[in-house]
This record gives structure tokens, C-alpha cells and sequence, in this order.
């Protein structure tokens, strides 16, 4: 998870680029606080990413790894779980 390049989505190296929105950045954020709330442990990440430069303002979340159990809803959203081609 640490090894997830962050940035431009334009930038072929870069893994994961910003969220297309406040409000879907900040639903995503919503769900992490919740996950914290309900005991699940975070491993990597949970937080806003910022990055700096050209990238400050654009809508970065650290890539997330928790440790929990199947009844903490934050495990139930799978709008939430990751994408692996």
C-alpha cells in the first residue's frame, strides 16, 4: 500500500489520481471516520493526501488499508473496496 504512487493521473508512474470531487472526496472521508469509529484499525493511510505544489488543491486520499471485521459497515461498502484489473 505504501508503494501506491499518488498524483497526476496523467503521469504514467502515478497509481491512484485525486477524487473527481469535493463531495465524492468527502463521502470517502466520511466512511474512513466511520471504519475509526466502529474500532476498525488503520494498518496504512486514512487521511487526506496532500501533495504539494500544482497537486495542493486537488482532492487526494492516502491509500487505505484496515484491519477489522465483517460487521463494521465500513467492510460492507463496496463502493469502497478496491479495484484490481
Amino acid at each position: 500500500m505504501k508503494k501506491i504512487k499518488t498524483g497526476n493521473p496523467l503521469d504514467p508512474t502515478v497509481m491512484m489520481g485525486a477524487q473527481a470531487s469535493k463531495i465524492q472526496k468527502d463521502k470517502i472521508m466520511s466512511y474512513l471516520k466511520l471504519g475509526k469509529e466502529e474500532g476498525a484499525e488503520v494498518l496504512v493511510g486514512g487521511d487526506e493526501n496532500h501533495l504539494g505544489g500544482d497537486l495542493e488543491t486537488g482532492y487526494y486520499i492516502q491509500p487505505t488499508l484496515f484491519k477489522g471485521h465483517n460487521k463494521m459497515r465500513i467492510f460492507q461498502r463496496r463502493s469502497l473496496a478496491p479495484y484490481w484489473p
